[in-house]
């Protein structure tokens, strides 16, 4: 008996190209392109070694053991990640994507061992899973050509496997010819059509299933937040290098339309939500009020509603809050409505002094005047919100905050980790300025004249200061890096700064009542800089800066419109590659085919066949009987006409298996051997 061919060069190619790109993909939609090379490489290391191996212990016993080896290794892997993800250059994984370190390390193991078509197969899955996770960050966009390629090597493994399967069970029952696998009803079944269609399905489920995939967890992975979770130490944050309250620079984002509440203001204006103090390479962390009670003899306000039900609640701070005391406020009014879904912060250009609540609840009042509604605020509620500002007419002043709060001025002035690069530009661009406020614009413009402004900004890479990586090598971003750039700039040239984030009035349409909608769209990252006189005033750089080109900000600098180009390069040699690995099997498929379509006109004489012996014996032909083997079941109901049954059988295998297509002759045999066949007497009834 003919042994079933094994695994060749070609399909331990195809695991290659499958885990290389997807590791590839992992590693860039991370911003880190070290992780992508090492990974990638790394891959295609144990996969040419597991080849090898695979040569090394052909038609041994010891070929057998690969799946347990995978079995021990998956398990290693998952249960040494943490470690393991520690000699990872730039970092490794992010912990929050533990998932995505396991998976990658389970390739780089099982690789060595991936000898036979289960194993090899059983690869695919992680790859698939990767890529899904590349999905919901959706931060890479090449990731799609590699997913795509993907998609035709695991294609095309699945079917050769598929192929070698049929053979194997062919020739165990006594099939020595595979080609006989090409003919008859077995030809879509036993083919690459069969693999193909069940490839296709799965393509399918994953186009439908993958946005919702995506909508469920995107909220995680990139778009700017406004609630104001609680903080560690300003200390620990501050020391702390690896981490952040607030990253910024994860990379692109979608402008979500979804609905969030509704305002009623008098002017375009900054809702103000939180704002954040220390910055690292990470991001930016908050202030917490403990860090400042040594200096100021009040900390946040807790206010619930009085006894009588009275809808009013004040915070009791007529000049302004601690941390924004400003010379002879004026108040102004807002009104937000709860119109879509439950408000959990209540953002307002300034602090609160009042607040009247339609469904009276307590407040938690911060030392910047921010008000945090104890409970949400539910669908249909509002509030009506007294904040304080500063005249119209109010001259900034100095950058330097009140004598009172001098001894915390020193977090909103920290440089020590503003890189040498960025000073440089903040120095140059507040050269010959006039004043502190002067400056504070001069900074503005020239952020706004230096990079882009676009919603698809690569991620900034790991380790990378992003104001550095922003300001001279991307030069493309959204508001986050525009407003990070301003704050690091203006501390660099002696101006208290901050970052802020909450939701910007702008360019809005009032409806009939005079609201403005505000969307998860409109949330955005600003800077403020303090002044005497003024206060906290907004400093908006992305307010000038031009909007980026698609096909621009897709890849965002130099180094990104490489790397697309190598990928896109290596997709397209190895799907040259792969056909031209497939010549010889597509010829000899196309060959089958044509040998097939000439046999045609045996298909309608196969179902006279069965429809007359049917009607005469009552017994059915299953889908995987034979002409011959429906006729041996069939051949006891009749009572006359075997030799016509014989002589059709004959004729129709030959016809349908013989090396030359069926004549007219045998054609108009086999026809008035079916007229014969229907004249015969049997007996109906069984099966």
């Amino acid at each position: 008996m003919k042994k079933p061919s094994e695994t060749t060069f070609l399909d331990h190619f195809l695991v290659i190209v499958s885990c290389a790109t997807s590791l590839f993909a992992l590693g860039q939609s991370l911003g880190k392109p070290l992780l992508a090379q090492f990974l990638s490489v790394g891959s295609i290391v144990s996969l040419l070694a597991g080849y090898f191996v695979s040569r090394a212990v052909k038609d041994k016993k010891a070929a057998n053991a690969d799946s347990y080896l995978w079995s021990f290794f998956v398990v290693a892997s998952a249960l040494g990640t943490q470690p393991l993800n520690r000699l990872l250059p730039e970092e490794g994984v992010p912990f929050a994507i533990f998932a995505g370190a396991w998976l990658s390390w389970m390739i780089l193991f099982c690789g060595f061992v991936s000898w036979r078509d289960q194993t090899l197969l059983f690869l695919n899955l992680p790859c698939l899973s990767l890529f899904a996770l590349v999905g919901t960050f959706d931060s890479y966009p090449p990731a799609t050509v590699l997913f795509f390629l993907f998609l035709v090597c695991s294609s095309l493994l699945y079917a050769r496997i598929h192929r070698r399967a049929m053979v194997r069970r062919a020739q165990l029952a006594g099939v020595d010819d595979p080609v006989l696998l090409e003919r008859d009803s077995w030809r879509w079944m036993a083919g690459p059509e069969w693999a193909f269609a069940s490839a296709a399905v799965i393509v399918l489920v994953s186009l439908l299933g993958a946005p919702l995939l995506r909508m469920s967890v995107q909220q995680v992975s990139g778009a700017v937040k406004v609630s104001l979770p609680s903080a560690p130490s300003a200390a620990a944050a501050a020391s702390n290098q690896d981490n952040a309250e607030m990253p910024v620079g994860r990379g692109r984002i979608d402008s979500d339309p979804t609905p969030l509440f509704k305002v009623k203001v008098s002017n375009d204006v900054y809702l103000r939500t939180g704002f954040y103090v220390f910055y690292n390479k990470a991001g930016w962390s908050r202030l917490r009020s403990t860090d400042v009670q040594s200096v100021l003899s009040s900390g946040p306000i807790v206010v619930t509603p009085p006894d009588d039900g009275s809808p009013t609640l004040a915070t009791g701070w007529l000049k302004g809050a601690p941390l924004e005391p400003f010379p002879d406020p004026e108040p102004a009014r807002l009104t937000v409505l709860a119109a879509f879904r439950r408000v959990p912060a209540i953002g307002t250009p300034g602090s609160v002094a009042q607040i009247q609540d339609s469904a009276p609840a307590g407040y938690t009042f911060s030392l910047s005047g921010l008000a945090l509604r104890r409970t949400e605020l539910q669908t249909g509620q509002s509030v009506d919100v007294t904040y304080l500002r500063p005249k119209a007419a109010a001259e900034p002043g100095s950058a330097r905050m009140p004598a009172d709060l001098r001894p915390i001025e020193s977090y909103f002035l920290d440089d020590r980790r503003i890189p040498s690069s960025v000073v440089s530009f903040a120095l140059a661009a507040t050269a010959n300025a006039g004043s502190d406020y002067d400056k504070a614009e001069r900074i503005k413009a020239a952020i706004a004249s230096a990079a882009k402004y676009s919603l698809k900004s690569p991620p900034v890479p790991s380790g990378s200061d992003p104001s550095e990586h922003f300001l001279f090598s991307s030069r493309v971003g959204y508001c986050d890096l525009f407003a990070t750039s301003m704050v690091v700039c203006a501390r660099a040239v002696g101006l208290p700064a901050r970052y802020t984030v909450g939701y910007v009035v702008q360019d809005m349409k009032k409806d009939e009542q005079g609201f403005y909608t505000v969307r998860q769209k409109d949330a955005h990252a600003w800077a403020e800089v303090y002044f005497e006189g003024r206060g906290w005033v907004p400093f908006d750089p992305t307010e000038g800066a031009i909007a980026a080109d698609d096909d621009e900000s897709n890849t965002g600098n130099d180094g990104g419109t490489f790397w697309r180009n190598v990928v896109f390069v290596v997709a397209l040699a190895s799907t040259i590659g792969i056909v031209v690995l497939l010549l010889p099997q597509i010829k000899a498929f196309v060959a089958a085919r044509t040998v097939a379509a000439g046999k045609s006109e045996v298909a309608p004489l196969q179902r006279e066949f069965d429809r007359t012996v049917r009607s005469k014996t009552g017994v059915n032909r299953r889908f995987s009987m034979t002409v011959k083997e429906y006729a041996d079941i069939a051949a006891p109901r009749f009572e006359t006409g075997h030799e016509e049954l014989k002589a059709v059988v004959a004729a129709l295998d030959k016809a349908a298996f013989g090396p030359a297509a069926m004549t007219v002759d045998e054609r108009e045999t086999i026809k008035r051997l079916l007229k014969d066949l229907r004249s015969a007497k049997s007996t109906k009834g069984g099966r």
